[in-house]
């Protein structure tokens, strides 16, 4: 079974190219570009780590992250933004995220991110 990942992400460009590139390394995906979208698919879908974009409108982020914190087991949250700044950043890691990238996020350490998430939950040692 292939790992499940679920991207947020309100720019349709840029949701299009992640999702295929993450379809490309063999895992399974649902993305959409509305919050709300997520968070009524979450629980159907039960991701193992979910890639969401911080500042977006109506549901953001923070927001969504919140709600799969509900989820029997909450995902590997991913925080990714264009935006650099220290108290973003602070802001996202003490919402809960485990990580926090920019865009643009290298494709090297994108997947050495989410397969060492991965090798953490099989092994037991994540949340």
């Amino acid at each position: 079974m292939a790992p499940r990942i679920l991207v947020v992400e309100d720019h349709e460009g840029a949701l299009e190219s992640l999702d295929a590139l993450l379809t490309m390394f063999g895992f399974d995906t649902r993305a959409t570009t509305s919050g709300r979208d997520a968070i009524r698919m979450a629980p159907h879908f039960q991701p193992d780590i979910a890639i969401l974009d911080l500042l977006m409108p109506e549901v953001d982020g923070f927001t969504i992250a919140r709600a799969l914190a509900d989820l029997p087991q909450r995902p590997f949250l991913i925080a990714l933004t264009g935006h650099g700044d220290a108290d973003l950043r602070r802001r996202a890691l003490d919402a809960g995220f485990d990580y926090y990238a920019l865009k643009p996020w290298n494709v090297d350490e994108m997947y050495r991110v989410l397969t060492r998430s991965m090798a953490q939950r099989w092994s037991g040692t994540y949340k």
